[in-house]
């Protein structure tokens, strides 16, 4: 399946800013072309929320659709979805980029830059797996190119464009290691009770 994260909360009327304007409009556009696209290439299509509770929002902004939605309520539950999906979408999403860097194929359509505005490193507007334009054809072209493109290729272009950014670190290991170093408990970070 293809596996689109949402990266949007909802919110009432009222609470709409122009940055979230464009989010939900960005999201909609994109929904709605990987639908199409899905049922022409024969893809379960499945679209991840933030929190459960927030289905019915979805289902008014983004209309009927041959999708199913899915709550990443929790990490396991997050990290299951993106191990089993045969590529991911999003827009903005912390999760989008753990998917990359892990090896999976993603695109991301970022409304502002990639891989997030007023980020340290500056990005090109479109790169081998994110564009800042998008239309039902740009998407088209680079999903086509990224589900022909063999795993080993794949993961050599993730590294070389963000490689530097993010690695990747099963079970946090570097993480754990360093708060054990340092006599961290983890529910101190976490606040645990």
């Amino acid at each position: 399946y293809i596996l689109f994260i949402s990266g949007a909360y909802a919110r009432k009327d009222n609470e709409y800013t122009d940055w979230y304007k464009n989010e939900i409009e960005n999201e909609i556009k994109i929904v709605k072309s990987l639908s199409k696209y899905c049922e022409r290439k024969k893809y379960l299509f499945k679209i991840s929320l933030k929190r459960g509770d927030q289905e019915d929002f979805f289902k008014k902004k983004y209309g009927p659709g041959n999708w199913t939605f899915v709550s990443n309520s929790s990490q396991e539950k997050s990290y299951e979805l993106i191990n089993q999906s045969s590529l991911i979408v999003y827009c903005i999403s912390t999760l989008g980029l753990e998917a990359l860097i892990k090896g999976k194929k993603c695109m991301a359509f970022p409304h502002e830059e990639f891989p997030a505005s007023d980020h340290c490193t500056k990005f090109e507007k479109k790169g081998p797996f994110w564009s800042e334009e998008f239309s039902d054809e740009i998407l088209n072209s680079y999903l086509d190119q990224i589900l022909q493109c063999p795993q080993d290729q794949w993961e050599k272009t993730v590294k070389d464009n963000i490689g530097s950014l993010i690695t990747f670190d099963p079970r946090n290991s570097k993480f754990y290691k360093a708060l054990k170093e340092n006599n961290i408990a983890v529910d101190q970070i976490y606040n645990y009770k």
